[in-house]
């Protein structure tokens, strides 16, 4: 404010950044930053406003990992009591922060007025108390404008109530790149899904996309991302530079190993796909982990169907649940003998879309006869003629471990007059 307290702007200054806070008596006080900035003010009422600054900075960091220090010096009278529970454990608190330093400090992009901000804030809050305990799901929310996506962000990386976040149809677009942050040092985040991020075609998504891989290889080589589920699914095209960052996090030998990894829709490369293999080889863990894998859209061709089935015979994937290889151009004899020869407990195998040759189909159906677990096969769109399909039924038929649990999307093929029962 001018006058009284001169051109000093305390809006330049964030509570984040504040180190220290004391009073000399009750009318003078001094707040000092971590970028060295003092700020000596003196009044009647400063002692008041020392003590409201300590009280939102132990508000606001309450669930930070990186918790600032802060040294406090006032008088006892003006004391300011510890904050109790809060039903987000102060993440809002840290986002309402973050958006208005970025308000203040003049980014880019329209910001919401005062109103508009409570009334965002109290939809996350919200948000937070209904959803599944540690999982934000910004799909239960308003699309976020970019300025209110990377307060999001900024806040997600101080803290460590949520295990899991979930963008399901958001359209985050190039925003995206924001969570490099939360990747980069979070030591909670085990689920990241980003599916179906990118409505405008102007948006620079592949390239957000690979920033955000490439910081979360660095998390994991800092041994703190403990990253278990990855789904970057149905986001346009990867291309090949975005599925080399992708193996590069998977080569970063992530602590306890992926469950779950699916980049279904986003069109890898032949060169990108097949990295991508090398990498899940080359990392497996011990105890194997992976139970999920979905490369629908990639193109494998007969070098990554190679990789594929040498993959499929490693000890490391014996835990192997669900593979999702539609519209890859597979070669289906390679991988479905590799199928048959490994010890898996694969429960669903989705390979529509693939050309099913005459060729292919001894391979296929010995591991329908053999698999003591599959319970799903999808085989739509793949030129089978009904005296092929009939005898995948005949396989399923003969095998009693699963012919009452066993099911066959067989559309779209060219059946003919025969029906399956």
């Amino acid at each position: 404010a001018p006058g009284r307290f001169g051109s000093v702007k305390m809006v330049s200054h964030r509570l984040l950044d504040l180190m220290s806070v004391s009073c000399s008596g009750d009318s003078e006080a001094e707040w000092r930053f971590a970028d060295g900035a003092v700020l000596t003010l003196s009044g009647p009422l400063v002692g008041k406003a020392a003590a409201t600054s300590v009280d939102a900075h132990s508000l606001i960091t309450m669930s930070l990992d990186r918790r600032p220090s802060i040294a406090v010096q006032l008088p006892e009278r003006l004391a300011v009591p510890a904050p109790g529970p809060a039903a987000d454990l102060g993440f809002s608190n840290a986002f309402r922060a973050h958006c208005s330093y970025e308000a203040l400090s003049g980014g880019s992009g329209a910001h919401p007025n005062t109103e508009e901000l409570d009334a965002w804030a109290a939809l996350v809050a919200a948000s937070i108390a209904q959803a599944q305990p540690g999982m934000l799901d910004l799909a239960q929310l308003p699309p976020p404008a970019p300025f209110l996506f990377v307060a999001m962000a900024n806040a997600l990386a101080e803290t460590s109530m949520f295990y899991g976040v979930s963008a399901i149809g958001v359209p985050l677009n190039d925003a995206v790149a924001s969570l490099g942050a939360v990747v980069r040092s979070s030591a909670s985040l085990v689920h990241l899904t980003l599916c179906d991020c990118a409505p405008d075609p102007r948006s620079q998504l592949r390239i957000a996309l690979q920033s955000l891989l490439e910081a979360a290889a660095d998390g994991v080589r800092a041994g703190r991302l403990p990253l278990a589920e990855l789904d970057i699914s149905h986001n346009g095209e990867l291309q090949d530079k975005g599925s080399m960052a992708l193996a590069s996090l998977v080569r970063s030998r992530i602590p306890h190993g992926l469950i779950a990894l699916n980049l279904s829709g986003s069109a890898a490369g032949v060169k990108g796909a097949t990295a991508l293999l090398d990498a899940l080889r080359a990392s497996a863990s011990k105890p194997p982990t992976l139970k999920r894998l979905g490369l629908a859209g990639s193109t494998l061709g007969v070098r990554g169907s190679q990789m594929l089935a040498e993959l499929l015979r490693t000890p490391s994937m014996a835990s192997l649940q669900r593979l999702d290889v539609r519209d890859s151009k597979l070669s289906v004899a390679v991988v479905a003998s590799a199928l048959a020869a490994a010890s898996l407990g694969l429960r669903a195998l989705h390979i529509s879309g693939n050309k099913v040759s005459p060729n292919d189909q001894p391979a296929l159906l010995q591991f329908v006869g053999a698999s003591k677990t599959i319970e799903w096969l999808s085989v739509a769109a793949c030129g089978l003629k009904s005296q092929a399909l009939a005898a995948v039924v005949s396989a399923v038929e003969l095998n009693q471990e699963h012919r009452r649990h066993f099911r066959l999307d067989a559309s779209s093929n060219p059946l003919g007059a025969v029906g399956v029962a």
